[in-house]
């Protein structure tokens, strides 16, 4: 095998018989054990980058014995790979790798395989770092199996300190082996710095571990809702929203500020296509609403926000209101018919809302009589609402059975049957 980031100095390769006929199963487990099959490219090239290949090869020897892969069959299987490899013709011997090595079901990786003596933890800990995946998540699973909360409880502080992305996912994994009141104190000594890339992975833990009446969650979901690490926001918005604080006045305050802290530093919304930037504001919008922090003239306006998923939040908030609030309904009515609401928003309303008042249905019906279309399709399904008279039904369908446009005369045709 050419060298692939440490794999060739894990094991004692030497020349060895190559029978390309058979598959070869122990060099197949170990490559499941660190997540060959599963990896992306972004990680396979990342794991051929330079780096300490003595560290690596050291963690993943210990993998190999964790995954029961004796390493003198290792060592055979990988040299007769390695042989085909340099053998091949056209440049493409890398592909034997995945022709010899099938993905292979393998126990779990079992603590009992090694002397957890002869981990070198300062190794475990650089290779923590590595770049890719098939490095730094084959060193997480031997900290944890083979780690004491001596080694737990540094290593865990070391990256919540300093680490970023996935090594801060590694971190709350490790500081998961802790008791709770020593995880706890390190992720709010995380939270005591700016918030970086993967943060997110801590107040997802936070999420898990924190109580609403905790004293820190107030102060976390701050840290992390008026940052500017929107991956951090996102998550902490579905905190608010997963365990919401109805009672506290000072947390639907902080919403409504993270909310509008959002709306001014996010990455503008495509306007013709293209990929969309993440916000936490519809997780917000959700959030508040849920807590009853919303008024009728909020979501009104958040009608008209550039984001798309905020819009529809705004409108299934609304349209739920207005189904169990006469007075939101009222205005809601006043707007429809003054032209003043969405078409979008007015299209879902009159197909969802059931609990329109006799007087509310009659005056919304008066849209049929609009010189726009648009208005008189949109107010068609009002004519399915139990108190309208039947024969008002008729005579408003046989009129819209001959109307100018298409659409409309087709879904007469349809309510009529």
């Amino acid at each position: 095998m050419t060298a692939c980031g440490g794999a060739d100095e894990a094991i004692d390769i030497t020349a060895a018989p190559n029978d390309e006929r058979l598959p070869l199963y122990n060099l197949a487990g170990f490559l499941s054990a660190i997540g060959l099959h599963d990896a992306s490219m972004s990680d396979i090239w990342a794991w051929l980058q330079p780096f300490d290949t003595e560290d690596v090869a050291d963690v993943f020897r210990h993998v190999a014995l964790l995954a029961g892969v004796p390493l003198d069959r290792l060592a055979s299987e990988a040299a007769a790979l390695r042989q085909e490899i340099q053998s091949a013709d056209g440049g493409g011997g890398f592909v034997h790798v995945f022709d010899r090595t099938p993905l292979t079901d393998m126990d779990e990786l079992d603590s009992g395989h090694i002397d957890r003596k002869t981990v070198d933890f300062a190794r475990v800990e650089r290779c923590l770092h590595h770049p890719s995946n098939l490095v730094m998540v084959p060193a997480l699973n031997l900290v944890i199996l083979a780690g004491t909360p001596e080694v737990w409880r540094k290593l865990a502080a070391n990256l919540l300190e300093s680490g970023a992305d996935d090594k801060l996912w590694a971190a709350v994994h490790i500081a998961k082996k802790l008791p709770e009141s020593e995880r706890l104190s390190m992720l709010y000594a995380h939270a005591m710095s700016a918030p970086r890339s993967g943060s997110q992975h801590v107040v997802d833990e936070l999420t898990r571990d924190c109580l609403v009446d905790n004293p820190h969650r107030l102060e976390s979901l701050r840290w992390a809702l008026l940052s500017d690490q929107v991956e951090a926001a996102e998550a902490a918005a579905k905190w608010a929203l997963s365990f919401p604080n109805v009672s506290s006045e000072i947390e639907a305050a902080l919403l409504l500020e993270a909310f509008d802290h959002w709306r001014d530093i996010e990455k503008p919304y495509p306007k013709n296509g293209g990929s969309i930037p993440p916000s936490p504001r519809a997780q917000l919008l959700k959030a508040l609403f849920q807590a009853g922090r919303t008024t009728f003239e909020m979501l009104v306006s958040w009608l008209g926000d550039t984001r798309t998923d905020v819009v529809e939040t705004a409108r299934r908030a609304l349209i739920q209101q207005i189904s169990i609030d006469s007075d939101a309904r009222r205005k809601f009515v006043e707007l429809a018919l003054s032209r003043k609401l969405p078409l979008s928003t007015l299209k879902v309303a009159m197909a969802d809302c059931r609990t329109y008042t006799e007087p509310e249905c009659t005056k919304l019906l008066g849209l049929l009589d609009s010189e726009d279309a648009n208005l008189r399709f949109v107010a068609m399904p009002l004519l399915d609402l139990s108190h309208v008279p039947t024969e008002q039904r008729a005579e408003k369908l046989e009129t819209l059975r001959i109307d100018s446009e298409p659409q409309i005369r087709e879904a007469a045709v349809r309510m009529i049957g």
